[in-house]
């Protein structure tokens, strides 16, 4: 990726920003500094993002994992080919990027509560981006929703590609 589609720290932190509006996150809650290493809570953001891959068949049972963690997962396809590359290649150049919260404005000082992000992926032409969002609080207590995010018209709409419970 490179030039108009290049996706730089200012991109992430203005799509952030508007995920705290659309997802309606509490800013009296913490934040996780350190991004979560996937978007998903198995597998890799490989396997997640083949799995949403235009002509790819689909090998899911429809079974729900029951362990400690219910999880859920509704699975459409959207990306291209050169999508998960570009998105894998983002993974690549933001290895060790960590949040700054002067971007976001969370409640550093609040540790029961806390949401964690991982990196947004985008596109190849920043028309869609998928994160996961988890919320921790005390105790086994928490939620998390992997999501899909699709620019319609100028605006970002989401769309739940799993959820989970602690």
């Amino acid at each position: 990726m490179n030039g108009q589609n290049s996706i730089e720290e200012k991109d992430i932190y203005a799509f952030l920003n508007e995920v705290i509006i659309q997802q309606k996150l509490h800013l009296n809650d913490g934040i996780n500094l350190e991004l979560e290493a996937n978007a998903g809570i198995e597998g890799t953001d490989e396997t997640l993002l083949r799995s949403l891959l235009l002509d790819c068949k689909d090998d899911n049972d429809g079974k729900n994992i029951f362990r400690d963690t219910i999880h859920v997962s509704f699975i459409s396809k959207y990306l291209t080919q050169s999508d998960i590359d570009a998105m894998l290649l983002q993974k690549v150049k933001f290895k060790k990027f960590k949040l700054d919260n002067a971007f976001l404005g969370f409640n550093t000082k609040n540790k029961k509560n806390v949401y964690s992000f991982s990196l947004p992926l985008f596109s190849i032409d920043k028309s869609k981006a998928i994160m996961m969002i988890k919320n921790i609080c005390p105790g086994l207590c928490g939620a998390g929703q992997t999501i899909l995010f699709k620019k319609e018209n100028g605006n970002w709409t989401s769309e739940l590609l799993g959820f989970w419970y602690y």
